[in-house]
């Protein structure tokens, strides 16, 4: 008897797994997220790393300003996330953060959460995508200025100074971006 029940569970689980997983309680749920990554809701969009490993994306707008958010997550954590600013008839879209979790860096999810940006600064109108290299993260991710040009941007090394919030500017990032018709 536990031999056929094993196997219906295990043709069950195979034959339809999102089915299976809405189906079983919520601690079956949350173990077979490890196995199976399914999607955190409807509005998430599929996106893959260099390894050709599915991770989920979601943007979001703020109702401040013209603020969007892009949160990418893995197995239902969050593993990356990037905001932009376009301030009311600035031709700039500012690039305010842009972060991957340690463990999930070196696989091409940068430059995919940089890209997304780009895509809303150009729906935007935007002409110039800018943004900053702070000391703090200069000195923790020595390779940051190096990535940020790998990705055709310009990087100008400044002398570091104090900015908004006291913290110190040691680059400014700009690139141009070609609007589309």
């Amino acid at each position: 008897m536990k031999r056929e029940e094993d196997e219906i569970l295990r043709t069950s689980f195979w034959s339809d797994p999102l089915n299976w997983l809405w189906h079983k309680p919520q601690e079956w749920r949350h173990r077979l997220r490890f196995w199976h990554n399914p999607a955190p809701g409807p509005e998430f969009e599929p996106v893959q790393d260099a390894r050709g490993r599915t991770y989920w994306l979601r943007q979001s707008q703020s109702e401040i300003g013209e603020i969007g958010v892009w949160r990418l997550f893995y197995r239902g954590d969050q593993v990356g996330e990037a905001n932009g600013l376009r301030f009311a008839g600035e031709a700039n879209f500012d690039v305010g953060n842009l972060e991957i979790d340690p463990a999930h860096q070196g696989r091409s999810l940068g430059a995919v959460l940089l890209s997304r940006v780009e895509a809303e600064a150009r729906r935007q109108g935007a002409s110039l995508v800018t943004g900053r290299i702070v000391a703090k993260d200069a000195a923790a991710f020595p390779g940051l200025m190096a990535w940020y040009q790998a990705q055709g941007d310009d990087v100008q090394v400044v002398e570091a100074k104090p900015s908004r919030g006291g913290t110190h500017d040691v680059a400014q990032i700009r690139k141009g971006v070609e609007r589309t018709c």
